[in-house]
């Protein structure tokens, strides 16, 4: 759904007989019977929020949750907004009754049969967001409890904010594009499972009863364009156990251009025992800017998105596999691009290990390939091959949870699959989410390695939207003994690693219909895919 951020507009009181200014004719004619009036805590008529001293519009079919009913906005004449019950029928308002917003965000347990002044929320750590205009789209949580036959329901905020202040001092004319904030505290959670309590006149209280995430982050659907000196003011909701949020390190997650095909920066921000303000209304009392100085204009195109490979490091992968066509080394212009069958496809696109140079080498003595020299170097932009060590931990180790992929279980990191009817194996970035619309998918998505085959998991449409999103796909493109043709093209799928192994060997990623490794070896002179990488922070 998308929220209007505006300047804060003063939130009209409810029309009533009773007021002093009473509804026009046509403001009456606008709420059915039945339905209640809606606003915010602030100081003006249509706002839902007043964080951080923006509001937010109520929008046409934002969901509300009201006495365990859904309800559906409408606007009614003016800035008068109005929730009518889903389905027909009226909101009973007979009693104090309890309202939650968004239905989707703020799904309380037991918020379908609330009796009571108190709450179980579960609060998300991922938000989905973007600018209109240099205004943020951002969804909010939020409760109200109100009196007994009242018209109309006011929200206030479960959460605040931190504003991060965004800059591009770059010096050179580029364009940098903002793609996501992430905000993570070392002492706290900022989000998970919160008990909320209400009443009709306080702020609604919040505390934390279940486990969450200690990291808050906004994707923006829509990457948004940083000129030289330009800024924007970008809003996190924090959603605390404690007011006192520690030590909180801010990612700012930027490329250079509004394609498929951006390079990934990442910048880190350290706000030393920052102050939260007020559950309920407040922000951090000062909000950080961070200056985004870091590369330059001539990167080399990568797949936007990290991954860790380590506690401390994170990468981005080449937009595809290693080439060297002619004299040229180059990258793959898709991800899915592999080598065809014959023995000129094989030189071009499989390398033996140690020797770092082109790949048409004829000796299948092991001995020969025993140095190695990293084929990074022979592309600008800091390439470099990963270990078997830093595979192991992007295969197997880092706490990386997927979110809405079809059919799947919880923790992917990665899976076997079909893409543009090549076969290969899929890596889901760090905080991958996957996109809600224009990806057609068949099969589950599962990292078991006794799985049937590539086929589980088959993107039929839609691969460009989930490479947006920054998942790397590896194709199988099987491997070369000496100057043989290629062999077990698209069955299975061999990577050299960096390191190397006893008596000539190195190791490498190797996959299949029934087994995923980065902890095996191979003799050096076989030749393997490369795809390389380069750091992300």
């Amino acid at each position: 759904m998308n929220y209007r951020f505006s300047i804060l507009a003063a939130v009209a009181m409810l029309c009533s007989l009773a007021m002093t200014t009473a509804c026009t004719k046509d403001d009456a004619d606008n709420f059915p019977e039945g339905s209640l009036e809606i606003f915010a805590e602030g100081s003006g008529s249509g706002t839902k929020t007043t964080v951080n001293g923006t509001s937010v519009k109520w929008v046409a079919g934002d969901k509300v949750r009201i006495n365990g009913d859904e309800g559906t906005v409408t606007q009614g004449s003016g800035s008068h907004w109005y929730a009518a019950k889903d389905g027909g029928g009226s909101f009973v308002t007979s009693t104090e009754f309890n309202s939650f917003y968004p239905d989707i965000i703020a799904t309380a347990e037991g918020a379908g049969n609330l009796t009571t002044t108190s709450a179980t929320v579960v609060f998300p750590s991922h938000y989905g967001s973007s600018f209109d205009g240099d205004n943020q789209v951002l969804s909010l949580p939020m409760a109200a409890r109100s009196e007994a036959n009242a018209t109309g329901v006011k929200f206030k905020h479960l959460s605040a904010g931190i504003n991060v202040n965004v800059k591009n001092t770059f010096t050179n004319d580029t364009v940098l594009y903002l793609d996501s904030v992430s905000v993570t505290s070392g002492s706290v959670n900022l989000c998970g499972q919160a008990s909320v309590g209400l009443s009709t006149s306080d702020v609604p209280t919040v505390s934390a009863t279940g486990t969450g995430s200690k990291t808050v982050t906004v994707y923006f659907s829509t990457p948004v364009a940083l000129a030289v000196n330009a800024g924007k003011t970008v809003q996190v909701p924090v959603i605390p156990s404690s007011t006192d949020l520690g030590t909180v390190t801010i990612r700012v997650y930027t490329h250079l251009a509004p394609v498929t095909y951006g390079s990934m920066e990442v910048f880190s921000f350290e706000k030393n025992k920052s102050s939260f303000g007020a559950l309920g209304r407040n922000e951090v009392k000062s909000s950080p800017e961070i200056g985004i100085v870091r590369g330059g204009a001539n990167v080399t195109p990568s797949v936007k998105g990290a991954f860790s490979v380590s506690s401390t490091d994170r990468v981005i992968f080449s937009q595809g596999n290693l080439q060297y066509v002619g004299s040229t080394w180059q990258f793959a212009e898709h991800q899915y691009d592999y080598l065809g069958s014959s023995q000129s496809d094989g030189n071009r696109d499989l390398f033996g290990w140690g020797t770092g140079n082109a790949p048409n080498q004829t000796s299948t003595t092991d001995a020969d390939y025993g140095t190695f020299n990293d084929w990074g170097n022979h592309i600008t932009g800091d390439w470099r091959t990963l270990s078997s060590e830093e595979m192991n931990y992007l295969l197997n180790t880092r706490s990386n949870t997927t979110f809405n992929l079809p059919n799947s279980t919880s923790n992917i990191r990665y899976t076997k699959a079909t893409v543009n009817d090549k076969n290969g194996l899929i890596l889901f970035p760090d905080n991958y989410v996957h996109p809600t619309t224009g990806v057609t998918v068949t099969g589950s998505c599962d990292y078991n390695t006794t799985n049937a085959g590539y086929s589980v998991f088959s993107v039929t449409s839609g691969w460009d939207k989930m490479e947006a999103a920054g998942a790397v796909f590896l194709p199988a493109a099987g491997y070369r003994d000496g100057t043989s043709a290629p062999s077990e093209v698209a069955s299975h799928g061999y990577y050299w690693l960096s390191n190397e192994s006893e008596s000539y060997k190195a190791y490498r990623l190797l996959f299949h219909s029934g087994e995923t490794t980065a902890s095996n070896p191979q003799e050096r002179h076989y030749g393997f895919s490369v795809r390389l990488v380069k750091e992300a922070n």
